[in-house]
Formats: C-alpha cells, sequence, structure tokens
C-alpha cells in the first residue's frame, strides 16, 4: 500500500514538472525587457539674448574743495639793484682810489679795520643807539688786537673793557655820549662797582669781507654813500695769510667757496687827517636767513 502511494506522488511530480516546462516554451517572449542605452532626443536651446546697449548713468563727481594754497612770499625787496655800477665820485679825497678796483681795495680793508659785521644798525633818522650794550662786542673786536696782547685787559681768563673805554671810542666813531651803561644779554656782564664790563671768555668772528658794489660822494657835506656785498668764505680763517688770501680771491679770483650773505649800506664821513669814519647810519640785509631781518 506504501509503494503504491509513493509511486503515485512520484508520478504526480513528473507530471507537474512537464506542464510547467510546456508552459514556459508556450508562453510568448516580451521585447522591451531591457532596452539598453538610447541617444537623448534632439533639443533646441533656446537663444541668449543680449542686453539692450545703454548709455551708463552719468554722475556728477562730488564738490570738493580746491586744496589751500600758501600765499606765496613776495620777492625780497634788496638794499640796492645787483647789476649796480661802481663808478669813481667826482669830487673824491685823494687816496682812496682812481679806479673802481682801487676803491674796493680800499673798501675791502675798511670793513675789516672797523668790523661792520659787529656794528650795530641804525639810521640818520633814528641815530646811533645810546644804550652801551649796543655797541659791546664791536668795542672790543675793533681794538681786539690790543686787548689780545695787553695782560691787563684778561681776569681769570675773561675779558675786561672799562666803562670809560667804551664811552671813549663810541663818542669817536659815531658820535653818541653813551647815556646808560647795562649788562649785554649774552655774554658782556656790567660790574658797578669795578666801573667795567667782563665778558665770558668765547671765540669772536673773523673779519667779514666786503666787495663794494657802489658808492657815492657829497663833496659839500663830505657824506660818503657805500654798497657791498658780504662775502662769506666756506671755511674759517684765523692768520693774516688766510685773510690775505680771501683778500686776493675776492678781488681778482673768482670767489672760490664763498657766498654773499649780506647787502650793507653805510654812509659815513672821514676824518681829513687821521681818515678816520664817523658813521652816520647802517644798514643791512640778510639773504641767507631773511626771516633775521
Amino acid at each position: 500500500m506504501c509503494d503504491c502511494r509513493k509511486k503515485k506522488w512520484i508520478l504526480m511530480g513528473l507530471v507537474l514538472t512537464v506542464l510547467i516546462v510546456l508552459g514556459l516554451i508556450l508562453t510568448p517572449r516580451n521585447e522591451c525587457a531591457w532596452p539598453g542605452p538610447t541617444e537623448p532626443p534632439e533639443t533646441t536651446l533656446p537663444a541668449v539674448t543680449q542686453p539692450p546697449e545703454t548709455e551708463p548713468p552719468v554722475t556728477e563727481p562730488p564738490e570738493t574743495q580746491p586744496p589751500e594754497t600758501k600765499p606765496t612770499e613776495p620777492p625780497m625787496e634788496l638794499l640796492f639793484p645787483e647789476d649796480l655800477e661802481l663808478t669813481v665820485p667826482e669830487g673824491l679825497p685823494e687816496g682812496l682810489g682812481t679806479t673802481p678796483l682801487e676803491l674796493q681795495e680800499w673798501f675791502f680793508q675798511f670793513g675789516v679795520d672797523y668790523r661792520l659785521d659787529y656794528a650795530p644798525t641804525f639810521t640818520e633818522e633814528s641815530g646811533a643807539p645810546t644804550d652801551s650794550w649796543e655797541y659791546l662786542y664791536w668795542a672790543f673786536v675793533v681794538n681786539y688786537e690790543q686787548f689780545h696782547a695787553d695782560s691787563e685787559h684778561w681776569i681769570n681768563g675773561c675779558a675786561v673793557m672799562d666803562a670809560g673805554y667804551v664811552e671813549e671810542i663810541v663818542d669817536r666813531y659815531f658820535g653818541i655820549t653813551v647815556t646808560d651803561h647795562r649788562s649785554h644779554r649774552k655774554s658782556w656782564t656790567y660790574d658797578p662797582e669795578n666801573d667795567w664790563y667782563v665778558a665770558y671768555p668765547e671765540s669772536c668772528n673773523a673779519p667779514f669781507t666786503y666787495l663794494l658794489a657802489g658808492l657815492e660822494y657829497d663833496p659839500e657835506q663830505g657824506i660818503f654813500t657805500a654798497y657791498a656785498w658780504d662775502y662769506h668764505y666756506r671755511y674759517l680763517y684765523s692768520t693774516e695769510e688766510e685773510l690775505e688770501w680771501l683778500r686776493q680771491e675776492l678781488l681778482y679770483g673768482e670767489k672760490t667757496d664763498m657766498n654773499i650773505r649780506y647787502q650793507i649800506i653805510v654812509t659815513f664821513r672821514l676824518d681829513p687827517e687821521t681818515r678816520e669814519p664817523l658813521f652816520l647810519s647802517l644798514k643791512k640785509l640778510d639773504l641767507m636767513y631773511p626771516e633775521r631781518n
């Protein structure tokens, strides 16, 4: 019984298998099982259109204030023109020179001897100053050789000038009576007990070198008016030999290493016998440092 049932089930399995196989064979195949890659459809991109050309808006530049400009300083007014011509005045006293070059030689030594660089400036209208301190440096350097050689004028290394000497030399060359003896703010101290001036030790400038540019002379009044350039040498000098070299360079040479520092106008009379000056006015114009004028 059992064998018959077993065989029955085996037979049914075989039949079922045959039916399944036949069903697969007879079933039509699907053509679209996997389409594979395909070309994408052609598409037309929209045309790119340029924006209409438009002019950029015109904008006004912002209002700006013009830069501040410093006012230009007017040119310096000279005491006398640069092209002033030196001629020999009529009626000039003998012994000063008969040619422009001889007059320049005379005035060069005049400036060295009377130390115009230390003399106070003043006009004929104002008159020479009466305060002693205005003359202290000049009174010392105009007789520097005498002071330097005389030991009585030096105390503990300091120069000493009697007040009487200051009064005498100021009256002699400026025609002024000193009425007030006062200390100089820089170096000279007045000692009323001894009636003298004491200077702290310091060096003095060598004499300035002047080139005469013009000369006028009034024979009736005996008054000279001299116009001169003050030339500064680039280096300090201290000996007579160096001063002579400067004289030769200024009067006859090319003025090597020399620069114009001042213009000066000085009026004076000359003593007929001693030829010493009596100063009537002195003007100076600093060309190198105009702010000091």
